[in-house]
């Protein structure tokens, strides 16, 4: 099994048929972090990351104007070509393997 911490309320982690989207929950008092709670299941780690990112933009606080809206398109364009190279067998050799199973 594999965890990858995007954040304190974020993780990826996986089993040997799934990746799995969890956040993680409040306990009842607010005082500290409970348990893990899946989100969303997704079928590869590039899936992963554009529901994270999707998700994390869906939930900006907040108003903003034109001048904004460019900024936050090429930043995501930004990280969707990041995101890509991760199914890319050219730039992720493991890509290649996990193929091949």
């Amino acid at each position: 099994m594999m965890i990858i911490n995007i954040n304190n309320e974020w993780r990826i982690r996986t089993e040997p048929l799934n990746w799995i989207i969890e956040k993680r929950v409040w306990n009842k008092d607010k005082e500290k972090w409970g348990k893990w709670s899946a989100q969303a299941y997704p079928t590869s780690l590039a899936s992963a990351l554009y529901w994270l990112m999707d998700h994390q933009v869906k939930e900006l606080p907040g108003e903003y104007g034109p001048e904004a809206l460019k900024h936050l398109t090429d930043a995501l364009a930004e990280i969707k070509d990041i995101i890509s190279q991760v199914d890319d067998p050219a730039t992720n050799p493991t890509t290649n393997q996990q193929k091949d199973l």
